[in-house]
């Protein structure tokens, strides 16, 4: 029972050291929503405004939807997805814009 339990600790660790917080500023706004990779995030803003640019410490991989609920991916070429490097990563979309964004951090790309 102890191994079992150390094990299920060495997971949730693993999960924990491996999620990548990501900043989302939305234009017009001084402070970003922080939120983790592989969430969902809409692409405006309960106010109304389009996503500007996403933060992040490392690389990541991002997802366009056409819904804020990010089930339903983008059919753009081009705009479907994108590597971005570590930095101030400004949002680039074709228009209509998306609804929803998913980044994900170069460990989870597969997801």
């Amino acid at each position: 029972m102890k191994l079992f339990t150390l094990i299920l600790c060495m997971a949730a660790w693993m999960i924990v050291v491996n999620a990548e917080v990501l900043k989302y500023l939305y234009k017009g706004l001084p402070q970003p929503t922080v939120q983790m990779t592989a969430q969902c995030v809409p692409f405006f803003d309960q106010s109304g405004r389009p996503l500007q640019s996403v933060i992040t410490r490392s690389y990541i991989y991002c997802f366009f939807y056409e819904d804020s609920g990010c089930h339903d991916i983008s059919t753009w070429k081009q705009q479907t997805h994108f590597p971005a490097e570590a930095g101030n990563i400004p949002i680039k979309y074709n228009t209509p814009p998306p609804q929803g964004i998913m980044c994900m951090g170069q460990n989870n790309r597969s997801l």
